[in-house]
């Protein structure tokens, strides 16, 4: 399957998706207001992060961890829903992971006032 990324990537995140792909930024703090896309994309490019690097894991962080069950968890099922490779993917969710079978790369989602 080929995935045209240019196509998927809000034009106003393809620096930071560049700059990741060249190694030269290796973690993203991403503020903005609600609806301006930072989780949209941010649940992608890590997605195709660990897809890409399978001796790595992640760790999804949100200033209240009782807004994980309706914001970025979701929202990171519908990726890989849409990327189509859900059969490869475990969830759990206490705590909140998502494991990717093949491998066991984890993604792990944390609320900072726990």
């Amino acid at each position: 399957m080929e995935v045209r990324l240019k196509e998927k990537i809000p034009g106003v995140f393809w620096p930071v998706h560049q700059a990741i792909r060249r190694g030269e930024v290796t973690e993203v703090v991403a503020k903005g207001g609600r609806g301006s896309g930072k989780s949209s994309y941010l649940s992608m490019e890590l997605v195709w992060q660990l897809l890409r690097h399978p001796d790595c894991h992640a760790v999804v962080l949100r200033k209240v961890g009782n807004t994980l069950a309706t914001s970025v968890w979701p929202e990171y099922n519908r990726v890989i829903d849409r990327m189509g490779i859900r059969h490869l993917w475990k969830q759990t969710k206490k705590p909140y992971t998502l494991t990717y079978v093949p491998t066991g790369q984890t993604i792990q989602f944390y609320g900072l006032d726990d």
